[in-house]
């Protein structure tokens, strides 16, 4: 560490002296203009503003002898971490389509140069008025929706199970309009995990661009500490976006498990036009085959997903309004709804109730996560 001493200049000026090595690296001299920002927490930044322009940070990932899944968290990691170029060497083959996908699927990430050999993709992320917060509204408001459209499924799968029962024909009337809609709901839930996928690396940039840049913690207005902390709650919400997924895919008991899961989903479509069968059709003449789950269990998903969800709704509230004893509402609750999805499992034997209702204690924990980062974030906001 180098110290240096305060210098008294005039009357309500001080200075310091600069290290030479420092102002040479740079390529400043006598009369070159410095920028110095107070950053939130307390700290002095001090820039050359030379008019050059910021060097790019550029990253080269090799595609050959790697799985698209490998390829896919590389590029991820690379976009994350704030390259502003990602160039993609080797021979992607049939997988070209499916990582093209990929890159859509990153905010402001596009390609600009593609080849048989490489592709080449540029960010062109506008940071000029950045919010954490805001991001996270938008990462939430997905989630909350996600879990409307899941209760939304558990509502059609009791309604199902009722036609069924009072249907004397071997084809429940009004079966076909139930399985579009459930098709349609699964359809819509796997986009908007997608949007909240997109939300939530585009946070964790800008998080590792102000661990990275001090300065840019005064573009987001708050202190490195407290993006850390968006950043764990915007990981926890995703979380329970992923939990939600599976779930849905629990309750409609594998019928739009390919619909759940994007890979699956593709092989099966190609399968099926083989066939002379849309992927909808599919769904459609697999849900009239299998067995519904029994009322009684749609029910009591019911009941534990609105005790869950509305949970999380206050945990969130807190988030936004600082709100002291509505967190330690939203933690004490937290155990006492761990012991109720227990208690249930042990009323309700159907598998299926017992495998959401895990994934439920999962969402569970990670609201009482969201919480206490709440309190974290008070803390340092002071």
């Amino acid at each position: 560490m180098d110290l240096r001493k305060l210098i008294a200049f005039g009357k309500s000026t001080y200075s310091i002296t600069l290290p030479k090595q420092w102002v040479t690296s740079q390529g400043l001299g006598k009369g070159a203009l410095l920028s110095v920002e107070q950053l939130v927490t307390g700290d002095l930044l001090i820039t050359p503003r030379t008019g050059k322009r910021t060097t790019q940070k550029t990253i080269t990932i090799n595609a050959n002898d790697t799985t698209l899944q490998g390829l896919k968290r590389e590029v991820i990691a690379a976009y994350v971490k704030d390259y502003d170029k990602i160039i993609i060497k080797g021979n992607l083959g049939k997988r070209r389509n499916q990582f093209r996908e990929l890159l859509h699927e990153l905010i402001a990430l596009e390609v600009v140069e593609e080849n048989s050999d490489h592709i080449i993709a540029k960010c062109f992320l506008d940071t000029s008025k950045p919010s954490l917060q805001q991001t996270i509204r938008r990462i939430y408001y997905n989630t909350k929706t996600n879990a409307q459209s899941l209760r939304s499924l558990i509502a059609q799968e009791r309604r199902r199970t009722e036609t069924k029962q009072s249907s004397t024909a071997n084809t429940p009337r009004g079966s076909n309009e139930t399985n579009t809609s459930t098709y349609e709901s699964a359809q819509e839930l796997i986009q908007r995990d997608i949007e909240i996928n997109r939300q939530v690396f585009y946070l964790v940039k800008l998080v590792v661009r102000a661990l990275n840049q001090p300065i840019f913690t005064k573009t987001l207005g708050v202190s490195p500490v407290t993006a850390v902390f968006f950043w764990h709650i915007a990981d926890c919400l995703e979380k329970i976006a992923d939990r939600t997924k599976d779930i849905a895919s629990i309750v409609t008991k594998g019928e739009e498990d390919a619909s759940l899961h994007q890979q699956n989903r593709n092989e099966e479509g190609q399968r099926k036009s083989k066939q002379g069968q849309t992927h909808e059709e599919s769904a459609t003449n697999k849900n009239q085959t299998r067995t519904p789950i029994p009322k009684q269990t749609s029910e009591r998903l019911l009941e534990v997903h609105d005790m869950v969800f509305n949970l999380l709704e206050n945990a969130m509230q807190a988030v936004f309004t600082k709100n002291v004893a509505e967190v330690n509402n939203v933690i004490e609750k937290t155990a006492s709804l761990r012991e109720t999805l227990v208690s249930n499992v042990r009323k309700e034997h159907h598998p299926y109730f017992t495998l959401a209702t895990a994934h439920y204690r999962e969402i569970v924990l990670h609201t009482r996560s969201i919480a206490e980062r709440s309190i974290d974030l008070r803390t340092t906001e002071r």
